[in-house]
């Protein structure tokens, strides 16, 4: 028998997977202040090997494409090679997403051995910003190192940096690093106040410090800054009034945002204790679609359907219904309301029509006209990207980039 339980007989109702993140473990070698999943301060255990060769099999029997393992810090994990092998067999692209500390060239030998092609490395600013945010003095040379040896080894290599406005003014710098060493992919995602960054509210970014580091950004690509071959992708953030080539209709993948929470679960997370979330700001205080320590994957996406869960997140907001935006931000983000308000179903607080003064400081003085101050802006979801090379949106980085 299944070391899961037996699926539900009554599994009429259509999923199709696309990808998964798939916490591997949950503890962590280093303690970032902005931890969003908060590790090493969970007290359930890593799934084990079987489980998660059943999570793969499943997913994969569901039409899963992407396999994200991340954690906590997945080089922890001895059997990973095990897990990224597995996977292999079955055809699944599988990215690792991990600090760089851990893996030396030996242990980036094995990983490609096991079939691993792509690699994800955690890098937020130059080295004693980045030392100071991750909690150790020698994680930024570890993590460069890490790129640089995983680049000469022919992997995919990409570098992931949480932008706050303690490091955003560094993001050019390093990624003309990142560009230099030949990183493949440069991914900038806004830092969100969620796990253990709650208690980083008043170094969030806001939508007009981002519009600008959005704009300077396109204009260094344009004049190629960052040379010609590393993809950049950003969040996208905002939506502000000059913003061109946005069409919510072409939008796919959880990027959508939550009024596309009942149509489908092509995107899930894994939580380390099996619990399956649709997206990363429902880890900790949002309702499980189920557990597959306790049932099949499918079994429980089609109960999670049936039982309408997240229901009240896919209508607008009291406050946003008669909004002319609402077809292109559906409400806003619904973690960032829970994050600030408490309340899943209050707007979200990024909005302008939120924020009735907006407090300038030197990057925005320095850079932001007053005409171009006051226009308009609502929030997207976070999940949504921009390819600042060829303009394409996307629900994901991946859509972002074909």
């Amino acid at each position: 028998m299944n070391i899961l339980l037996q699926q539900d007989n009554n599994c009429d109702i259509p999923i199709i997977l696309d990808e998964i993140d798939l916490h591997v473990t949950t503890k962590c070698n280093l303690k970032c202040s902005f931890c969003s999943v908060r590790a090493n301060e969970h007290n359930y255990n890593d799934l084990s090997l079987k489980q998660i060769f059943e999570i793969i099999s499943q997913a994969h029997n569901l039409g899963m494409k992407e396999l994200h393992l991340t954690g906590g810090e997945p080089a922890l994990r001895q059997d990973l090679e095990q897990i990224i092998n597995y996977a292999f067999k079955k055809g699944i692209k599988t990215r690792v997403i991990t600090n760089g500390t851990l893996i030396n060239k030996k242990r980036l030998y094995r990983l490609q051995d096991a079939g691993l092609l792509n690699i994800m490395v955690s890098i937020d600013g130059l080295e004693q910003t980045h030392n100071i945010m991750r909690g150790s003095s020698s994680s930024w040379k570890k993590a460069i190192n890490c790129v640089e040896m995983a680049v000469k080894l022919g992997f995919q290599t990409r570098i992931a940096l949480a932008a706050f406005k303690n490091n955003i003014n560094e993001i050019p710098k390093l990624m003309e690093i990142a560009n230099n060493i030949g990183t493949h992919i440069f991914s900038i995602f806004i830092g969100s106040p969620l796990g253990r960054g709650i208690k980083l509210k008043d170094k969030v970014i806001d939508s007009h410090i981002w519009y600008l580091f959005l704009k300077k950004l396109l204009k260094d690509v344009s004049k190629s800054r960052y040379g010609h071959n590393m993809e950049i992708i950003a969040e996208q953030g905002f939506l502000w009034s000059d913003t061109k080539g946005f069409n919510p209709d072409n939008i796919k993948g959880r990027g959508t945002g939550c009024s596309t929470l009942l149509k489908n679960f092509d995107y899930l997370i894994v939580r380390g204790d099996g619990n399956l979330y649709p997206c990363i700001f429902f880890l900790h205080n949002g309702v499980s679609l189920g557990n597959i320590t306790k049932q099949s994957l499918k079994s429980a996406l089609v109960y999670a359907k049936k039982q309408k869960a997240y229901e009240k997140f896919v209508k607008l907001k009291n406050g946003c219904k008669d909004c002319k935006f609402n077809f292109s931000c559906n409400g806003g983000c619904s973690g960032y309301s829970f994050l600030y308000f408490k309340d899943w179903h209050k707007p979200d607080p990024r909005c302008m029509l939120q924020q009735k003064i907006v407090k300038k400081n030197t990057f925005q003085q320095e850079f932001l006209s007053s005409q171009q101050y006051h226009q308009q802006y609502y929030p997207l979801c976070p999940i949504a990207k921009l390819n600042l090379r060829t303009g394409q949106f996307g629900g994901s980085s991946e859509q972002a980039l074909s």
